[in-house]
């Protein structure tokens, strides 16, 4: 569930509701941060190189 709200903040995606469960679950833990963190860090380099 985590790696589906990641991707819809990454991209501006996220309802109201979904914000207020995604910085629930980011402000939980350092780990939730640093899983954020990395996650963003792949979505970022993936972009940088478009597929098509």
């Amino acid at each position: 569930m985590e790696f589906i709200l990641i991707l819809k903040k990454l991209e501006g995606d996220l309802t109201i509701e979904e914000e207020v469960i995604f910085n629930h679950w980011y402000e939980e833990s350092p780990e939730h941060v640093a899983y954020f963190e990395k996650i963003k860090g792949y979505y970022l380099r993936m972009n940088d190189f478009p597929l098509n």
